[in-house]
């Protein structure tokens, strides 16, 4: 690999999803209480209930509304020495690049706190203690081959430093 080559990776959020996601949270953010406020005024012994529906309606639009607005599309690059990112969100982008002294090193993670079976993910750790994931893999060893990837962009070698290994998070 020559200095001038780079490794990109991008974690796509598609225009597409962001507007589906935020539809059908402003939908639901404001049909609930059109819906529903019927139920809660005036005040009776099922208000309570409907109170609680109409809350839960709204806390599910603003979630799905807020994942639509606020999940940036990420695009790493690595190339000898230096390691770039780049978050596209709806209304801006951010450009953050660190050199490999900034940079603790890149590992494997497992993370168990997804539905379904656990994901594997290429994480690269910086210095001050902040990370940045790769996509999700399904199985360690793409997640290993991917990592040792990243570290031969940044360091020219698959084992330079963060090679510690898979970590459970």
């Amino acid at each position: 690999m020559s200095d001038t080559d780079k490794l990109v990776h991008d974690i796509y959020f598609p225009m597409a999803l962001r507007v589906i996601l935020g539809s059908i949270g402003a939908f639901f953010f404001f049909i609930a209480p059109y819906e529903l406020w019927r139920g809660v005024w005036p005040l009776n012994v099922m208000s309570p209930f409907f109170g609680l529906l109409m809350i839960a309606g709204m806390g599910g639009g603003v979630a799905a509304l807020s994942t639509g607005l606020l999940t940036p599309q990420q695009r790493m690059v690595f190339s000898r020495g230096w390691f770039q990112v780049e978050q596209a969100f709806l209304w801006k982008t951010e450009l953050k690049s660190y050199d490999t002294e900034r940079l603790d090193g890149v590992v494997v993670v497992r993370d168990e706190n997804m539905e379904g079976p656990a994901s594997w993910f290429a994480v690269v750790q910086l210095v001050n203690g902040n990370s940045y994931r790769s996509r999700p893999f399904e199985t360690e060893a793409t997640a290993q081959k991917h990592a040792a990837d990243f570290r031969r962009a940044l360091y020219g070698d698959a084992t330079t430093p963060g090679d510690k290994g898979a970590k459970l998070v």
